[in-house]
């Protein structure tokens, strides 16, 4: 046993629990907050907390002794907790690698998966994305971001987005396969944090007078304190808009749509370049090269001739032109 993991058992024992409880009969769950100790029993029961659990286990990397809570946030009354309304935990994990029996950094702020859709909508012809922006807390500003949410304890990922796409904007597909899910769920900050966010891409239309009618109205759930309003940019605009918003839902949701060949590689600063267009489709592409590759070597028998003939003569002339130019 290394010397973390033993300052932290050693930290374990300074309090005086009155209850802990063991989480698969073989990892002690624990608190020194009374209120939190009360709790355990439900937080033991919230599915947030056993599918983060049972992810550690299927990894099958970390061997974990103990779990300290230090910190809840219920989603509902902190006095009648339910377990599938629990918000956040803040603890720390003893633990060590198995690959190695050394102990890791065990600070998790426990938040769960969460959802994302990137949309993108034709108005009278022309193309939007689709952004939030709403005050952040934690950051103090608003903030555009594309329309996300936390999963809720049905751990339907598509069914939880169709769900956020009708309390942050009023839209609403008409079908859960409508939302394409986009590549693998992206880890925003795996160095203390838990959560990862699926991404989706659903495209739609609308009228002009219901896209001003949306940008006109206040979007949210009431009972979060929600504040939301929709922000229309044009698709052509769009990435340079990405520069400004630092928002890695937003960034990550575009470079997988535009991988997946769902929307159009654009480059901003060249009329002249060539859209990206899936490998699959590269012989469509090369046909809107200016020059295409055949058009590049030679052609006819007097273009080979040509060739070869230079092929020939090119050192003979520079061996000429290297001993005319040197002095005597």
């Amino acid at each position: 046993m290394d010397l973390l993991t033993t300052g932290l058992l050693h930290n374990r024992r300074q309090y005086n629990m009155s209850k802990s409880y063991l989480y698969n009969g073989n990892i002690e769950v624990w608190s020194n907050d009374k209120t939190i100790t009360s709790q355990l029993h439900l937080i033991l029961k919230a599915p947030k907390f056993i599918n983060y659990m049972e992810r550690l286990e299927n990894e099958d990397v970390l061997d974990v002794s103990s779990v300290r809570i230090d910190a809840v946030k219920w989603f509902c009354n902190p006095a009648k907790p339910d377990p599938t309304k629990l918000g956040f935990l803040y603890m720390e994990l003893v633990a060590v690698d198995k690959r190695n029996n050394i102990a890791v950094p065990g600070v998790v702020f426990l938040r769960g998966d969460a959802v994302a859709v990137y949309i993108r909508v034709e108005v009278d012809g022309v193309e939007y994305v689709i952004l939030t922006k709403q005050v952040r807390a934690p950051l103090g500003e608003d903030i555009l971001e594309i329309p996300a949410g936390m999963m809720d304890a049905s751990s339907n990922f598509a069914g939880v987005a169709m769900k956020e796409l009708s309390e942050e904007t009023g839209l609403t597909p008409p079908n859960i396969d409508d939302l394409i899910p986009l590549g693998v769920p992206i880890i925003p900050s795996g160095g203390g944090c838990d959560e990862r966010i699926q991404l989706y891409y659903w495209k739609t239309t609308m009228t002009g007078e219901t896209k001003e009618r949306m940008k006109s109205r206040i979007f949210g759930a009431a009972d979060e304190n929600e504040s939301i309003q929709l922000v229309f940019v044009e698709a052509d605009e769009y990435e340079d808009q990405l520069l400004e918003m630092g928002d890695v839902k937003a960034i990550c949701a575009h470079q997988f749509a535009k991988l997946m060949g769902l929307i159009r590689y654009t480059d901003f600063e060249s009329e002249s370049s060539m859209d990206y267009v899936p490998s699959d489709h590269f012989e469509d592409a090369m046909d809107e090269l200016p020059v295409s590759l055949p058009d590049m070597f030679p052609q006819t028998f007097q273009d080979w001739f040509l060739v070869v003939g230079l092929y020939l003569i090119a050192p003979v002339l520079i061996l000429k032109l290297v001993s005319f130019i040197q002095p005597v």
